[in-house]
């Protein structure tokens, strides 16, 4: 039997009613945007005395460097504006549109309220909740034997070159570090010459809470004694530095959304890094510092700042320990035994663990 007009209407019909159906669950639903939200050029923002007011944020601007600090309680965030560039709560962060001028005022793109806002900030229109304390924990550590291959570093009178004993402590601190759930990342793992430049990038690439360079120290008298802890000299963190930073350590900073794309602006990047990671340095110094003095029997010489290279050109918190000295017989003597080489690895992962508690609670 023929099929109709009719039919073959109605037959047309179904098909062309399934095709649209499918097309309508095929298609991706739309996000919708906030009633606070901003839409310039095409993207969602939020003006930056909103976000204040919604977070109860304290916010300052610097119009010389071109940077915006955010702080909430204990959680900041530092961001140089128009750029994709941010640091929050110490750590490196990349948003996918940067904060920018829009008729005279700064927005923030709604991104940041989203992942960093709502996480670590408490809305005032919220109903109060109490605040539950939470442990960020350090996750990864970059470990640093200095020297290594054809450079033994300082070697005592007896013949203990330095490389040695700072490869084998920091194994013992990778194995101590590693049985608490903390990756580590070692610069060199056998006797090997590594470069400064190499360490430094290293330290840059592993995305990492803190770089840790283990030393052992000389003098020509024999009469020093003792161990102490470095972090990078604030005058090596200022624009000088910076500027000669920018220009020879390795970044991805190109891949940020300069609008001022000067060396300047990229030089400001690398003030606020040094910045943000000196303070940390310090606290985890002072804990490591204490944690040492309580484990072992050498003499305490303090919290120091120098320019090593090693540190000046991390970008994470980074420490340097010199734990003793070699041209001491008695230190040498003492950094020749296994057991005491274990006993300094455990006063440094004590001191990162101690370190953990004090200073990585956060209010949530």
């Amino acid at each position: 039997m023929k099929p109709t007009k009719i039919s073959k209407f109605l037959l047309f019909s179904f098909i062309c009613i399934v095709i649209f159906l499918q097309g309508c669950a095929s298609a991706p639903a739309v996000k919708k945007v906030p009633a606070h939200a901003l839409i310039i050029d095409g993207k969602p923002y939020v003006s930056l005395n909103t976000l204040s007011r919604m977070y109860d944020i304290d916010s300052q601007w610097d119009s010389y460097s071109n940077t915006l600090t955010l702080r909430k309680g204990c959680n900041s965030a530092k961001i140089l504006v128009d750029s994709s560039f941010a640091i929050v709560d110490g750590r490196e962060e990349r948003l996918r549109n940067p904060f920018q001028f829009y008729r005279g005022v700064i927005v923030a793109p709604l991104e940041f309220e989203e992942r960093f806002a709502k996480q670590w900030m408490v809305s005032k229109s919220f109903i109060d909740v109490k605040p539950k304390l939470s442990l960020l924990g350090i996750q990864r550590v970059v470990v640093d034997p200095g020297h290594g291959g054809k450079d033994p570093g300082a070697i005592g009178k007896k013949g203990l070159k330095e490389k040695d004993v700072n490869l084998d402590i920091a194994k013992r601190l990778r194995k101590l570090l590693q049985t608490r759930g903390v990756s580590v990342v070692m610069t060199r793992s056998r006797d090997e010459f590594i470069s400064l430049k190499k360490r430094a990038s290293i330290a840059n690439k592993a995305n990492a809470d803190f770089f840790i360079s283990i030393h052992a120290n000389a003098s020509r008298s024999r009469n020093p004694r003792g161990f102490e802890i470095y972090y990078l000299r604030e005058s090596s963190a200022g624009l000088r530095n910076s500027i000669y930073a920018e220009k020879f350590i390795e970044s991805d900073f190109s891949q940020t959304q300069l609008d001022r794309s000067s060396k300047y602006a990229k030089a400001i990047l690398w003030d606020m890094i040094y910045s943000e990671n000196r303070a940390e340095s310090v606290d985890l110094s002072r804990c490591i510092l204490d944690s040492m003095s309580r484990q072992t029997s050498l003499k305490n010489r303090g919290i120091k700042t120098a320019g090593f290279a090693v540190l000046k050109n991390t970008r994470i918190p980074a420490i340097l320990i010199e734990v003793g000295f070699l041209s001491n017989l008695k230190e040498e003597r003492m950094l020749n035994n296994s057991f005491y080489r274990q006993q300094i690895a455990e006063s440094i992962a004590g001191g990162i663990f101690n370190h953990n508690r004090q200073y990585r609670v956060v209010q949530r």
